[in-house]
């Protein structure tokens, strides 16, 4: 049973299963609130309530884990032309 204290992204397959950008999700929020440095899969797993190896067969390694929160970083990017000031 997971602690319902924890924060769990929402999960966007259909039975309900923890998915890869759930934890892209997670990821990039531990990133922005403690720094790259505290981003482990053992800490994926303590924050989330899903065990370590749910993780590893969603996300292959670190590597590609931040490569895909980089993607998801830039995808969020407001690239609408800004308005012309008036001085």
């Amino acid at each position: 049973m997971r602690d319902s204290k924890k924060a769990v992204p929402q999960t966007n397959t259909s039975n309900g299963s923890f998915s890869k950008e759930d934890i892209v999700k997670l990821a990039l929020k531990i990133i922005d609130e403690e720094g790259v440095d505290a981003l482990s899969f053992r800490r994926l797993s303590k924050e989330s309530g899903y065990p370590t190896m749910t993780i590893c067969n969603r996300v292959s390694d670190r590597s590609s884990l931040l490569n895909d929160v980089v993607a998801l970083m830039i995808s969020e990017i407001d690239t609408k032309p800004m308005p012309e000031r008036t001085v």
